[in-house]
């Protein structure tokens, strides 16, 4: 298991507050994107050497919004898979995590969920 399904698990556990998905981003986008402080994100395009300032930060929404949900996306789905081959108490048990972790891509799609992921994410990928 990955790190980043480890933290996505972990999600499961606090109800994907914008901390939890934080740092679930943070593993996810490092390397890509940074913080330079002063409401300032930028950067790493593929291929590029250089950092570019990503305005009012879409690129960096747009990333939470696909890249880390696919991360938890693709959790579910292991946690519907384990449903199918375990006994009944365990199969209640993943089929509980697989939806909760439904409901947390469900609230990645709302705005202001994301502004608190993305204040959250501000420590994480911040640098001098």
């Amino acid at each position: 298991m990955n790190t980043a399904a480890k933290l996505v698990d972990f999600c499961f556990n606090n109800k994907g507050t914008p901390f939890d998905v934080a740092q679930v981003a943070q593993e996810v986008l490092k390397g890509r994107f940074r913080y330079k402080g002063d409401n300032v994100w930028e950067m790493l395009v593929e291929g590029a050497t250089e950092w570019k300032t990503d305005d009012n930060r879409t690129q960096l929404e747009t990333s939470i919004k696909v890249d880390v949900c696919q991360v938890f996306m693709e959790r579910a789905l292991y946690w519907q898979e384990q449903s199918m081959c375990n006994d009944m108490s365990e199969k209640i048990d993943c089929q509980i995590r697989s939806h909760k972790l439904l409901e947390i891509c469900l609230k990645m799609r709302k705005d202001k969920f994301i502004k608190d992921v993305q204040k959250e994410l501000r420590a994480f990928l911040s640098v001098d």
